[in-house]
């Protein structure tokens, strides 16, 4: 804790750097060592993080979780790792670092296996680490179908188990069978709806990881299908109905059809209109069919601001109907300040799909019996809102400014203009080499002037002239003064500056008294990911969904990290720490920096129009949406900066 308070006082109060930007690394030591000195290190570490946010609760918190299993058993691991995960949610733990296939949900664990682990945790003696190897020395998940305590539950708590274990294939000759006893009706409407809720509460609480909770999803939607012949026909009319769609502008459409996955699967009905979604077509849906509620779903923050104006749209049009919104970039601030002034209507901040649960089952008990007040609290709007301290932040002229070296050597380029590069003509195996597996598995299994006057946000300009001008051999690269040649830049590119020292902009790493090289890249896998996530998704897959998703959109990464390391080869900047080949994969250890529109050192997207001007990827299915977001999703853009002092940071 001493070194936190150094740390949060260095950043906080010495930088002004926001509290809820930093993230506390835990740390933790093995207790499956043996070594004494360590036998109490998850105690100390559960303790440190609820220390670390009863003292500063603005902080993230991660852990590097195996670490506390680190060399026993791999199989013994696994139940290990899940259990003091568990208990460091509980004790405030925000985020973790860990491969999915090293834990699994408690509820797959008996009692003696989690009090097992406990033992050796929370209250270890001399025998407890010896008492842990020989008990999990031949253990395995057991989903035998000869489970001796499966086949001792009654057919509604084996439906259920089965479903909360994600195990369709044994669940569907289990109803088959049980469908001769137990209405259909009663199989999907309670058995399988009250196992679904109790998901929810698993996956709220830590106890189930969203893998796992998309294979429970698959399981119920295998099982609804199955019965579908038997059910009865008549639709009701009071069937509670949400229509949802990513808004106007926004490509992606994991998250949206995460929500409608879980709605779908816990009684409600979801009509998903799809991703790029104008407001004439949700009003559309809502005019032509019973809908309860609308649910706008968006990624980065442009798509938030198209909320804002379809908010404003319906209320001029006086329509109050629920509204749900949600997505990455969307925050309570924005939706009390922005969203909730102008509309009328009931409107649900839903931090995940759970709370659309939530919301939805509020919206059902409220048409059943109007006169009780419909509460759109969820748990995003019980965090307390820490009041911001508001800095006056004066950036120096920019004559006093410390700029990057200027004694930087230009590199000339092999070629100037346009290069393509086709899927035949690159080595899959070296893209796959490229993926950054530990984000592929961790993660997936706009800015303006301010204010500023324009002279001086003109100095964070980067003018982009014909390749005409490029040369040969540097001698040959032109030093006109700027004054006689800006007339004829073809594009100007506009960069943000810091509001910290060291007020760096994106120009700053480019010469002002010579012509420069700036290398520009636009990367996709194609639509065919696309298409095959689609099918995936329309035939209940959905676990394969998500992770050939999650697969496609680092593999669009890899292709970008490593054409990035072939400029870097034709520049001839490669260093020997990083090797001379595209097989030499060394992240982070090269000269210069790759920056994309959208991100913290120039989140302006728009700007992307003119990279899609200068590299014309139209020509192979690559776009632009409204809001300048990419289709097919699993693409991406950048501009490279050579310069050795370039650094990733935010403004």
């Amino acid at each position: 804790m001493r070194v936190a308070r150094r740390i949060y006082d260095l950043c906080v109060n010495r930088h002004k750097i926001d509290p809820h930007n930093l993230i506390f690394d835990m740390l933790t030591f093995t207790v499956g060592s043996g070594d004494v000195e360590y036998r109490d290190a998850a105690i100390q570490t559960l303790e440190a993080i609820r220390q670390l946010h009863a003292e500063f609760p603005e902080v993230g918190s991660t852990l590097g979780l195996s670490n506390i299993s680190f060399g026993l058993a791999a199989h013994a691991r696994i139940y290990l790792n899940s259990v003091f995960l568990h208990h460091c949610i509980e004790a405030g733990m925000t985020s973790v670092i860990i491969n999915v296939k090293h834990i699994i949900p408690l509820t797959k664990m008996s009692e003696k296996d989690r009090a097992i682990c406990e033992e050796l945790l929370f209250h270890p003696d001399d025998h407890s680490l010896f008492k842990f190897i020989e008990h999990f020395s031949n253990k395995t998940i057991d989903n035998s179908q000869n489970d001796e305590a499966f086949e001792a539950l009654s057919d509604e708590e084996k439906i259920a188990k089965l479903l909360l274990d994600g195990d369709k294939e044994r669940m569907i000759p289990l109803v088959e069978r049980v469908r001769h006893t137990i209405n259909p009706d009663t199989i999907v409407n309670e058995i399988l709806i009250d196992a679904m809720k109790v998901v929810g509460e698993l996956f709220g609480s830590g106890k189930m990881q969203l893998p796992f909770v998309l294979q429970s999803a698959e399981t119920m939607k295998t099982t609804v299908d199955y019965l579908n012949p038997y059910l009865s026909k008549q639709e009701k009319e009071t069937d509670t109905t949400l229509v949802i769609g990513t808004v106007k502008g926004d490509v992606h459409d994991v998250g949206k059809n995460l929500v409608d996955i879980i709605l779908s699967n816990n009684g409600f009905k979801v009509i998903n209109i799809g991703i790029k979604t104008e407001l004439e077509e949700y009003l559309e849906v809502m005019n032509s069919k019973s809908i309860h509620a609308i649910g706008m779903s968006g990624l980065l923050v442009k798509s938030t601001q198209v909320m804002k104006e379809n908010l404003e749209i319906m209320a001029a049009k006086g329509i109050e109907i629920p509204v749900l919104l949600g997505g990455a970039a969307l925050t309570r601030s924005f939706v009390d300040d922005f969203c909730r002034p102008i509309y009328k209507g009931p409107i649900f901040y839903c931090r995940d799909a759970f709370d659309g649960v939530i919301a939805m089952s509020r919206i059902e008990k409220y048409n059943a019996d109007p006169s009780t007040e419909l509460d759109t609290r969820l748990g995003g709007d019980m965090v307390e809102k820490a009041p911001k301290e508001v800095y006056d932040i004066v950036i120096p002229p920019y004559h006093e400014l410390k700029m990057p070296s200027r004694e930087i050597k230009i590199p000339t380029p092999p070629f100037w203009g346009r290069r393509v590069l086709r899927g035949d003509q690159i080595d899959f195996d070296i893209v796959c080499e490229w993926i950054n597996k530990r984000t592929l598995f961790k993660m997936h299994w706009g800015y303006k002037r301010a204010g500023m006057a324009v002279d001086e946000y003109k100095n964070q300009e980067l003018l982009i002239f014909d390749e005409a001008r490029g040369w040969n051999i540097d001698a040959n690269a032109s030093s006109q003064p700027l004054d006689t040649i800006i007339g004829n830049a073809q594009h100007v590119l506009s960069f943000p500056r810091q509001r910290k020292a060291p007020h760096r902009a994106l120009s700053d790493f480019f010469t002002h008294t010579r012509d420069d090289v700036l290398p520009l890249t636009c990367v996709s896998v194609g639509d065919k990911f696309s298409a095959y996530e689609k099918e995936l998704y329309e035939s209940n897959q959905y676990l394969e969904y998500n992770m050939v998703h999650g697969f496609g959109v680092e593999l669009a990464e890899a292709l970008a990290e490593m054409i990035h390391k072939q400029i870097r080869l034709d520049l001839n900047i490669a260093s020997e720490d990083e090797g001379y080949t595209l097989r030499d994969v060394r992240m982070n250890r090269y000269q210069g920096a790759r920056y994309s529109f959208g991100y913290p050192a120039c989140p302006d997207l728009e700007q992307s129009r003119i990279i899609f001007d200068l590299l014309r990827p139209e020509e192979f299915g690559i776009t632009l949406s409204e809001t300048f977001q990419i289709y097919p999703e699993q693409s991406t853009t950048a501009l490279i900066v050579h310069h050795k002092e370039a650094t990733y940071y935010s403004v």
